[in-house]
């Protein structure tokens, strides 16, 4: 996603974030490149379920918590 980011010309300074740190995430740069890239929503459709799983297996539910928390 950092890739495609940087393909794109996508400035996370050109969007507006909650907070400085949100800049940096992932998820941030997701949303950005789904407005511009095509591709990118088509990848997304396709294998965000399978990244949701991993992800999902990794992360304990109070990380989630947390991390919805400081969104």
């Amino acid at each position: 996603m950092r890739y495609m980011s940087r393909r794109h010309s996508i400035n996370p300074y050109d969007y507006q974030a909650r907070t400085a740190r949100c800049y940096g995430c992932v998820r941030f740069i997701k949303n950005a490149l789904k407005q511009k890239s095509p591709t990118c929503v088509w990848l997304s459709n396709r294998i965000n379920a399978l990244f949701n799983r991993i992800r999902d297996s990794i992360v304990s539910e109070t990380e989630k918590e947390e991390a919805k928390r400081l969104a």
